[in-house]
């Protein structure tokens, strides 16, 4: 018995009476309308060839979109990687190429250093023509501007050195008579001038006032005397006690007075740490400028002269000791080359 090519169903059969035909025909139409319903279902299951989708009903879609920029979105050219500067540039200034990407210029500062030939610049050989007819006048006139200029120029000379002459003066006044007047009024007299007053930094303290409350051995004082100059900043304070910081590279020269009621040790200390131990037990030998023992009851003068540098300290520094008369107590600093 033959069969179709595709789905085997069997075919009639010449030599089979009709009756075995018929019963056959029967079971093919029934496999073949079997797979025409099978065929129809899959058809049915499938989308119209014309159909729309909302975006909820295609996977992933609304995450994406809402991950994108909207179309209305708009920029300023600083939001660019490469520009630079471009939102803070002046009104006619453009964009240029550099090596740090695109940064905003003045047009004359982008085409940079160069020259024309006088027939690239429109009008300027005919201006130019137009004045070779006035070259005659011009020069007369230039001579005589140069003549009353050279006039002006020995008039204002002349006043010059009669000004000079008495600044100088009053210079030298100033620097002569430095050590009459008060350092509020050396300060003055400098600023109108214009001149540095002669007399240098110098300070000087007097009357004991204790030391301090953290560094033990440094000695304060409750009068200052005097305080000129810029070379020397003073600084008392309660805890750390009294403090010359130099604030000019030079030599100076430095004496301290003490009056203990006990004997003990004082004498000056440069940028010494050990600020509660007393100056002769102090580890680093280098930080004592001078120092002496000194007798009870008895007052005693310690000098140093030498270099110091910008940002060194000195301090009045001793054992910590009581004083007979603090009147007696008196520390000075001047700044002498």
């Amino acid at each position: 018995m033959s069969t179709t090519t595709h789905f085997n169903l069997p075919k009639p059969d010449e030599t089979a009476d009709v009756d075995e035909e018929f019963i056959r025909l029967q079971g093919t139409l029934d496999l073949l309308d079997a797979i025409l319903k099978s065929l129809q279902d899959l058809v049915n299951g499938k989308a119209a060839t014309s159909h729309t989708h909302s975006i909820a009903q295609i996977t992933d879609l609304a995450t994406q979109l809402a991950a994108k920029m909207p179309a209305s979105q708009t920029f300023k050219l600083d939001d660019l990687t490469d520009v630079s500067g471009a939102d803070g540039a002046a009104t006619g200034y453009l964009l240029i190429k550099s090596a740090l990407g695109w940064v905003p210029s003045s047009p004359i500062a982008a085409l940079g250093a160069h020259g024309h030939l006088i027939s690239e610049i429109t009008g300027l050989v005919d201006a130019l023509a137009a004045k070779a007819g006035a070259a005659t006048t011009t020069s007369a006139l230039a001579l005589k501007a140069d003549a009353d200029a050279v006039a002006a120029a020995l008039v204002l000379k002349a006043n010059a050195s009669a000004l000079a002459a008495a600044v100088d003066e009053q210079t030298q006044m100033v620097r002569k008579d430095a050590q009459t007047f008060s350092g509020a009024e050396q300060a003055q007299i400098a600023t109108n001038l214009g001149i540095a007053p002669g007399q240098r930094g110098f300070v000087e303290v007097d009357t004991a006032n204790g030391y301090g409350s953290t560094n033990t051995k440094i000695r304060r004082f409750s009068n200052v005397v005097a305080n000129e100059g810029d070379d020397i900043t003073y600084t008392d304070s309660e805890t750390l006690g009294g403090s010359f910081t130099i604030e000019k590279d030079g030599i100076y020269s430095v004496s301290s007075t003490e009056s203990f009621s006990g004997a003990g040790n004082a004498g000056i200390s440069r940028n010494s740490t050990e600020l509660s131990t007393g100056l002769a037990s102090i580890t680093n030998y280098s930080d004592r400028l001078a120092y002496a023992y000194n007798g009870a009851s008895q007052a005693s003068t310690y000098h140093w002269s030498g270099f110091l540098s910008a940002g060194d300290v000195i301090r009045a520094h001793s054992d910590g000791g009581g004083v007979t008369l603090a009147t007696r107590t008196k520390f000075t600093i001047v700044r002498t080359g």
